[in-house]
């Protein structure tokens, strides 16, 4: 029996703050945890979004690719996805706009975290998608100051995210942390900006969490304090 909505997490945010991007956890591993969710590559190779069990690659030249159970990740955040409330974007909606939708759907939860998923038409979507990296490996604030980004003015396709709230940033991505696949899961990336057209929103709290820590010699002697800044962090996942 599957764990519905127990958010499974291999490693924390800060260490790909401070350039830890070796994969330490096989796509075949996350898969016996969640089936929906977002992370990144061994190499920092990219985005990861995952829904309905498929896990997909998100590539620097702005296209999409289902992944192998070979390959690794350096930090991933999933869970069995099973929805506790959907509703209905009722007009054409910002960014901001659908962040305050689904926090109207979910009152007194600011403390809890989120998962998030977006089925429908989008427009002016702006994506970036990291570009793989070789060592010496720099930090994420440093990569994301030249990543690719790329626009798609309108599209029909699917939104996976998690909303995780502030004291976890370091840990996670305080606030909403986005990716997006289109339809015929062939262009995607990290959402920078997107606007609804219709959607059909759905929403879970995750009320238990795992939190699987690498254990090489990297990431324990990492400075990952330094590197939970809430303002780098918002700036290289904004």
């Amino acid at each position: 029996m599957t764990d519905n909505n127990t958010l499974y997490q291999y490693s924390v945010l800060s260490a790909l703050m401070a350039g830890l991007y070796d994969g330490g956890i096989s796509i075949e591993e996350i898969k016996s945890k969640g089936d929906f969710g977002v992370g990144t590559f061994e190499e920092l190779d990219g985005e990861m979004i995952a829904f309905d069990g498929e896990f997909y690659q998100m590539r620097s030249d702005g296209s999409a690719r289902r992944v192998s159970d070979s390959s690794t990740s350096p930090f991933a955040a999933v869970t069995f996805f099973k929805e506790e409330k959907s509703f209905n974007t009722l007009c054409r909606s910002n960014k901001l706009q659908l962040q305050e939708l689904i926090l109207e759907h979910t009152p007194d939860q600011n403390n809890n975290f989120i998962a998030i998923r977006m089925d429908g038409e989008f427009e002016d979507i702006i994506v970036r998608t990291v570009p793989k990296q070789s060592k010496p490996y720099k930090g994420l604030a440093e990569v994301t100051n030249n990543q690719p980004t790329f626009r798609f003015d309108r599209l029909v396709g699917t939104v996976v995210g998690i909303r995780s709230p502030e004291f976890s940033q370091g840990i996670s991505v305080a606030g909403h942390h986005w990716h997006f696949i289109s339809e015929d899961r062939k262009r995607g990336g990290h959402i920078i900006d997107i606007s609804a057209i219709q959607a059909v929103v759905r929403v879970a709290t995750m009320k238990d969490i795992h939190i699987r820590l690498p254990i090489d010699k990297h990431f324990n002697k990492a400075d990952l304090l330094k590197h939970s800044a809430s303002e780098a962090i918002k700036k290289a996942e904004g």
